[in-house]
């Protein structure tokens, strides 16, 4: 057991060498962005003021929320949202997304996503 997780720790390393050089992150956000459950869900997330749960995005897609579950998995694996906060609710940990930084900062994931780029 011990031998796995020095190999566990490799590969978060690795994962954190790849989310600052800039072609790696844009290459995961045109995989994210690859489903238009995603992009549905991500305008559905920066268009919120407050952060969103799988259970509320499912109520307001009308889409099954195993479904809305794995795309938000795949949303948070690429940056593209992050854990904002969590609740506990009749015994189980719901969990409430936001948009990263990243997304904000990218002109061409809001113009993909027919929002306006921010201003600066």
């Amino acid at each position: 057991m011990e031998q796995g997780r020095p190999r566990r720790r490799k590969v978060a390393a690795a994962k954190d060498s790849k989310k600052k050089d800039p072609h790696a992150v844009d290459a995961a956000l045109v995989t994210a962005l690859n489903h238009p459950t995603r992009r549905q869900l991500l305008k559905l997330y920066l268009e919120s003021e407050a952060a969103l749960s799988p259970k509320e995005l499912a109520k307001l897609t009308g889409e099954k929320l195993r479904t809305i579950s794995y795309h938000v998995r795949v949303l948070a694996d690429k940056d593209a949202i992050e854990l904002a906060e969590e609740e506990f609710v009749r015994g189980s940990i719901a969990h409430f997304y936001r948009p990263t930084r990243l997304i904000r900062s990218r002109p061409w994931v809001l113009q993909s996503l027919e929002l306006e780029s921010p201003k600066r």
